[in-house]
């Protein structure tokens, strides 16, 4: 690992702070690890996050750090990334790829033909037959043997497939996931995505666009360059399936929790043309040309559709690995092994010539810059840093066409171009999660289209007919519910003033031009959803008499995902009502407090206003601004609300002395039917049927990888075994005839295997392991223990000299002052000398057998005997260690009170030492073995003695305390006489 992905992972470590409390892990047994997937129309990386561990990349069964888009289907076999890409140069009619893209598109009758035409030339070449339009208008994607799957389907299996990656790295379940989706994805691509997630119960906690994801990653790890003056970075993804360029601005928020980082993406646009897959398929187009001038057209004439397209499958892959070769080479040779036939290819390619292939891109990646600041309303200018994502970035005319453009000499390379999308919806899953504690950091992604609201409005014309009657005629009207950009999550609500019975709404995108080719193809994915709001006139008589009406709400929601929903529909009425006001002066500590609590909450407002509180008035402009319909006195329409409280109450001023009049808004719900235009959605019964399909699969990959395992936990015991047999340590403790019993039914199994186990299914193979494991279990018992067995003895002997010592050196302890009680020295006497006993008659025993024999000294009984004795001496020695010494309540008969300190000074400033002797012959034998002295240096200052245990008494030269201090001196001295054994044993 280079030394900067060191640096990576070491600032990963210290800034995702990862806490779960310890109390809680017992809980969550069932796992709280997140994860994140990188959904790549070409690459699926996977991040996931621990407890107590930083963020890391998940590991593929290869061992690599990203797994290619592909699933394969081998006769009941599926296969996924790399054994799946491994499948396409041979059947690359069984192998699906790049199937992301196809999520959430609709198609028509007669539309997939002329696509599976150019399905090597286009975002389509990764399917390999021609997709069909069922007849609920949904692709569907076939095999040979006629079955077909979904793109839903598909995805859902490459999820599935990704969670069990994630779960064996970090060990424990996956509780949660954020998936990223490309800037272009659109509502219906959204909402594809989220039920493939739910086909295979993956539970979604996000979905983060990749640039913000990107943005993500590069803000968490330099928070210190984020500051309170705002800094705006650039970043260019340039992808296997399109180019992305976002403009991001950092600041740190200093509002609510002090200063928090936040991003906002300013700017954005994006280029489905411009991608790594795209010059892939540029450059296979010209090697193949080169390779036909060669004179091999006719051969490539004569080639059927299935050798076709193993050819041009190796082709891609070949063009692939040239064109990341002339990344850093100024040029290659692109060499495919029997491409027609047994004919080789073999074409030489410069980067020059490359980049002449790619000269068409040039003006397309320029427009995607200048439109990425255009909508930012920068220049480049004010760009402060340039950062390169995507693993195309690399490609060198790419990283040229940015630094012109840009006006940049160096481009930003120090974000991982392949995991920062990974990596970035990894830190967003561990804060969405409440098991983890990340940083604060505040992330604003964006919706990527204009979103509009279209309905229609009856215009009155008295002029219409000649007898002078009024004609209604209806009018279409659109209204910019969302703007391009706008940020997510955000609620808005459209008030419709005059509408007095039922009407429809319908939803869609905003500007044509802003869609991928795929929607702009098809008008009517224009349309998002219809929405039919019904029972507006029961709800309106259903409201009290003198209630005015206030219009419809729609509340409309463009939630986390980037999904507008309609959240709810309501009719608005508001009724007036009077209450009596208190007559009396209100005190002065009334009005006090009225004043304190006014400077808290800043007054009274007449609505609760809507999270980033805009309101759309159908009123407000000349839609219905002429001679409609009018509601009798109309009143001024109510500020926006989002609230659900049935009543919200309005101070009415200039009311007369005595009473209040007070407006009361009151609401009655309307039932909103949905109809999603843009792609069908799935009925109930698709859903199941989707997902016993998929759950059928996996059982049938679940056996097949169980009977994986126990073929070759059998065959590696059988190659383990027969070694193990050669062994000189096993021939000393078995017989001949036994080690050749077993290695004859080894040999029969290892046979048996070779000709017939391939038909053999799991419950055979581990009936076949269970009994070899049960011949061998008699031969390796006798084995182990026999290595095991002179360890264990001279540990036990070493523990019974330790506890020997011990109770020696219990028993030195005075009968007065003893911790212990007879019945516990007697106790473990009395175990030493049993286990001493035991292990003596049980060393003889185990010598008079032969080796062969089963062992009468088991390792396990030596472990128990050992394990007994540390017990018992750990629980006296403890008792012995924080029990208080027992000390003696008698008193001397007589005190010597003469007899104290003693000093001789040497001098004038001299050192002087005092010893303290005890009172009587015998107390001062036992005082000078515990040696109190002191010293004093100069005259005048305070001499300190000390006595054993740390006691302390101060002597001023000449002091009038000399004699109290030396009689407390004596007392301590007394108190604390503690034996040399009591000292032995608490070292022990």
């Amino acid at each position: 690992m280079s030394s900067g992905r060191q640096g990576v992972m070491r600032t990963m470590a210290v800034c995702l702070v990862v806490v779960v409390a310890a109390a809680l892990l017992p809980r969550l047994s069932g796992g709280v690890a997140v994860m994140s997937v990188d959904l790549g129309g070409e690459w699926v990386k996977v991040g996931v996050v621990t407890p107590g561990h930083a963020l890391e990349i998940v590991l593929n069964r290869e061992s690599r750090r990203k797994t290619p888009l592909a699933v394969g289907f081998k006769a009941d076999e599926r296969l996924f990334g790399e054994a799946a890409t491994t499948l396409v140069e041979k059947k690359p009619e069984l192998v699906f790829r790049y199937f992301r893209d196809l999520l959430g598109v609709h198609w028509e009758e007669g539309e997939t033909e002329s696509a599976a035409k150019q399905a090597a030339e286009t975002w389509l070449a990764g399917v390999p037959l021609p997709p069909v339009v069922s007849s609920s208008l949904e692709l569907a994607l076939h095999l040979p043997d006629g079955s077909s799957y979904s793109p839903e389907e598909l995805t859902a299996m490459m999820l599935n497939y990704s969670r069990q990656l994630a779960a064996d790295t970090a060990g424990q379940p996956v509780t949660g996931c954020v998936l990223s989706v490309p800037a272009w994805f659109s509502q219906s691509a959204r909402r594809a995505l989220l039920r493939a997630a739910q086909l295979v119960q993956l539970p979604v906690l996000q979905l983060l666009s990749s640039p913000a994801a990107v943005a993500l990653h590069y803000g968490a790890f330099s928070t210190q360059e984020i500051t309170t003056k705002p800094s705006t970075v650039l970043f260019a993804d340039v992808g296997a399936t399109g180019t992305t360029v976002t403009v991001v601005q950092y600041v740190v928020s200093t509002e609510k929790n002090g200063k928090t980082p936040s991003l906002k993406i300013l700017g954005q646009s994006w280029d489905r043309g411009v991608s790594g897959l795209a010059m892939d398929i540029l450059l296979a187009n010209e090697i193949n040309r080169r390779f036909e001038a060669q004179g091999n057209s006719k051969a490539m004439e004569g080639l059927d559709a299935a050798r076709a397209r193993r050819s041009r499958a190796k082709l891609l892959r070949e063009a692939s690995r040239v064109k990341t070769i002339l990344s850093a080479n100024s040029d290659h040779v692109a060499q495919v092994e029997s491409y027609i036939g047994e004919k080789d290819l073999r074409i030489k390619m410069t980067r020059t010539e490359f980049e002449s292939l790619c000269a068409p891109f040039f003006p397309l990646l320029s427009k995607v810059i200048s439109s990425a600041l255009s909508s930012a309303s920068l220049s480049p200018a004010d760009l402060d840093h340039v950062l390169l994502v995507g693993g195309a970035s690399r490609v060198p005319w790419v990283q040229r066409i940015l630094q012109e453009d840009l006006g940049r000499q160096e481009l930003g390379k120090n974000v991982n171009a392949d995991e920062a999308v990974a990596l970035g919806c990894a830190l967003r899953a561990a804060a969405l999660s409440p098991a983890f504690r990340v940083r604060p950091f505040v992330v604003t992604d964006s919706s990527p289209y204009p979103l509009l609201i279209n309905f229609w409005k009856d215009e009155s014309n008295s002029d219409a007919t000649s007898e002078g009657a009024t004609v209604h005629t209806p009018r279409q009207i659109q209204r910019l519910l969302y703007p391009q950009l706008s940020p997510a999550p955000q609620r808005k609500v459209v008030t419709f003033n005059r509408r007095i019975g039922d009407f429809s709404l319908t939803l869609s995108y905003g500007n044509l031009s802003l869609l991928p080719p795929e929607f702009s193809r098809v008008l009517n994915q224009v349309n998002i959803s219809e929405i039919q709001l019904e029972g507006v006139a029961t709800a309106i008589s259903s409201a009290p008499p003198s209630a005015l009406t206030r219009g419809v709400k729609a509340h409309f929601l463009l939630d986390d995902n980037g999904i507008l929903t309609l959240d709810r529909a309501e009719v608005v009425f508001e009724v007036e009502e009077e209450v009596i006001k208190e007559e009396e002066e209100p005190s002065t500590l009334r009005k006090l407090g009225n004043t304190i609590s006014s400077l808290f909450t800043g007054g009274e407002k007449n609505e609760t206003q809507e999270d980033d509180g805009k309101e759309l008035g159908e009123g407000d402009t000349d839609a219905e601004g002429g001679a409609g319909a009018q509601e009798p006195n109309p009143t001024p329409a109510p500020a926006p609300t989002d609230a659900p409280s049935p009543t919200t109450a309005v101070p009415e001023v200039n009311e007369p002395k005595g009473k209040v009049s007070r407006k009361v808004k009151i609401t009655r719900p309307v039932m909103a039917t949905v109809t999603v235009m843009d792609y069908p959605t799935p009925s109930t019964t698709q859903v199941d049927e989707s997902k016993s399909r998929l759950e059928a699969l996996s059982r049938v990959d679940e056996e097949r990888a169980e009977r994986e395992r126990a073929l070759s936990n059998l065959e590696a015991f059988i190659f383990d075994t027969l070694r193990k047999l050669e062994d000189e340590e096993l021939h000393a403790v078995t017989r001949p005839e036994e080690r050749a019993e077993l290695e004859t039914n080894l040999r029969t199994v290892s046979n048996w295997l070779d000709e017939e186990g391939y038909a053999a299914d799991t419950k055979m193979l581990k009936n076949k392991h269970r009994g070899l494991r049960s011949a061998w279990r008699g031969l390796s018992t006798r084995l182990v223990e026999a290595q095991a067995r002179p360890a264990l003895i001279q540990a036990l002997n070493v523990t019974l000299n330790h506890s020997s010592t011990f109770l020696s050196l219990a028993k030195l302890f005075p009968a007065e002052q003893h911790m212990l009680t007879s019945t516990e020295i007697a106790g473990l006497e009395s175990l030493i000398h049993n286990t001493s006993a035991w292990l003596e008659e049980a060393i003889k025993v185990q010598a008079a057998l032969p080796a062969w024999e089963n062992p009468h000294l088991k390792a396990a009984d030596l472990r128990e005997r050992k394990a007994e004795l540390d017990r018992e001496v750990n629980i006296l020695g403890n008792k012995l260690r924080f029990s208080k010494p027992v000390v003696s309540k008698k008193k001397p008969a007589e005190e010597n009170d003469t007899n104290t300190n003693q000093s001789g000074q040497e001098g004038a400033g001299g050192k002087r030492e005092s010893e303290a002797d005890g009172v009587g012959g015998e107390r001062g034998k036992e005082t000078e073995d515990v040696g109190v002295k002191g010293g004093v240096e100069g005259a005048g200052e305070e001499r300190v003695s000390e006595g054993e245990g740390g006691e302390k008494g101060t002597e001023g030269t000449g002091s009038k305390h000399e004699e109290a201090n030396n009689g407390k001196h004596q007392e301590n001295d007394s108190e604390q006489r503690i034996p040399s054994a009591t000292h032995d044993s608490d070292e022990l």
